[in-house]
């Protein structure tokens, strides 16, 4: 596979920015509006910006410096917090894979990045903790390191509420009633992802920070570093550059919605090559609905005459086909604790 070219878009018309101020602020018709620019985002990009989302700037540098101090702690030290069988915990450097149908790549190779791996943050008592259901346990805490939780724990809480704030205007654009995603986001399947990766040199078009994939779930929003690296694929075939916009949240549309919208919104290949030579971080939280979401074409995305594109799919089960194509490490994990 050749080396992939990256254009920048120094125009900076590949991605298209909504700017929540009206909504936020309560202006009459704001959510019908921003509901037209989400939907013509998610069928034309895939990707959107968000500008003046409420979610504090210093919450998110702290969330930075606090991603900075832990993987600068020994291996030795970062595996007493390994991941397990919840995907939650340490991902040692090279030990994922970009294995999923949305993959452009063949995955032979592992990325080279690291990541910790948070869920939403629950008490041990919780019915579902409790139960042992798949994918929501207690999250794992490195010892040493003062600060780090409660950075942590406050930026999670920050991004539920933001995603939340986002599930009426999806439901504009989709031509849905305002409370229709209420129900499936009672407790959303979360996972954050503290990402580090070191820079690697000249692409080969083989081995990458992050293989060219599409993501599978509902939606992902990105806080990133100032380090550059991350480039989407636009309908057209082209690499384009997607920096990061000060102060901005960079939101894509995964496998699930483009599921749930009959193909209608687009689940765009992005890939990241880090290529600045210093360390690159970013902050991907994965906003999913509850395990036992069922997965059905939504009325508004059949035409008349029209039939679904896709069989219903119990949502625990597409993710867990996901995490056992990429996450080899989760697998082992699993197999352990059966």
């Amino acid at each position: 596979m050749r080396a992939i070219e990256i254009e920048q878009d120094l125009a900076g018309t590949a991605i298209p920015v909504l700017d929540l101020e009206s909504y936020r602020s309560g202006e009459a018709g704001a959510v019908e509006r921003l509901g037209r620019q989400l939907y013509a985002a998610c069928t034309q990009v895939g990707f959107y910006y968000i500008r003046n989302h409420g979610v504090p700037r210093a919450l998110t540098a702290e969330l930075f410096r606090q991603s900075q101090r832990f993987h600068a702690l020994s291996l030795e030290e970062k595996n007493r917090v390994r991941v397990n069988a919840n995907k939650i915990g340490y991902l040692a450097h090279a030990t994922s894979y970009t294995r999923h149908a949305g993959a452009l790549a063949d995955g032979r190779k592992p990325n080279l990045n690291a990541s910790f791996v948070l869920r939403r943050e629950l008490r041990p008592d919780d019915p579902d903790v409790l139960a042992g259901k798949p994918f929501t346990g207690l999250n794992q805490w490195p010892d040493h390191l003062p600060g780090f939780r409660e950075g942590c724990v406050a930026y999670l809480a920050a991004m539920e509420n933001f995603g939340r704030s986002l599930l009426p205007i999806y439901s504009a654009a989709l031509g849905m009633p305002p409370d229709f995603f209420a129900g499936a986001f009672r407790k959303p399947t979360v996972s954050f992802r503290l990402l580090h990766y070191p820079s690697q040199g000249e692409p080969d078009g083989e081995q990458f920070g992050l293989a060219p994939h599409a993501d599978n779930g509902f939606i992902t929003i990105l806080a990133q570093s100032e380090i550059p690296g991350l480039a989407i694929r636009t309908a057209d075939g082209r690499w384009v550059a997607a920096p990061a916009l000060d102060d901005h949240f960079l939101i894509n549309t995964g496998d699930l919605l483009r599921r749930w919208t009959n193909d209608r919104f687009l689940s765009t290949p992005h890939m990241v090559i880090n290529q600045a030579g210093v360390e690159r971080y970013s902050a991907p939280y994965f906003f999913h609905p509850n395990l036992d979401t069922l997965i059905e074409c939504l009325p508004t995305c059949v035409a008349p005459g029209e039939q679904p594109r896709h069989p219903p799919v119990l949502f625990l089960d597409h993710y867990r086909s996901f995490v056992s194509k990429n996450y080899p490490t989760v697998t082992s994990a699993a197999a352990a604790a059966a």
